[in-house]
């Protein structure tokens, strides 16, 4: 099974809600369902977590003012993709999991 990955995240708060800047990817999703192949939204799991955490708590996860992120901000966005990965049907790459990642929870 082929696998697509969205990503576009940016720190980007308004009304203190992560805007979502290029969302929805629906054609890379309806390309993934075309081709029966997962896809993780990363964007939209990356902004689930900014909205969780607030922009006060998000602003430190860059390393300039929008666009970079910091080491932190990059944990974040690998947490992310291994809570999309275990979101999808078949994880192909489970096997190749640490305990740090096994400790992350798949994305809903």
């Amino acid at each position: 099974m082929r696998r697509g990955l969205g990503l576009h995240t940016f720190d980007s708060f308004r009304s203190s809600h992560a805007c979502d800047l290029f969302s929805p990817f629906g054609w890379a999703c309806q390309i993934a369902a075309y081709e029966k192949a997962g896809f993780i939204d990363l964007n939209e799991i990356v902004a689930r977590r900014y909205d969780s955490l607030g922009a006060a708590a998000v602003e430190p996860l860059f390393a300039d003012p929008h666009t970079h992120t910091s080491r932190a901000g990059a944990e974040l966005n690998a947490e992310s993709v291994i809570a999309g990965l275990k979101a999808l049907p078949a994880n192909p790459l489970a096997q190749f999991f640490d305990r740090k990642a096994a400790a992350i929870d798949p994305a809903n």
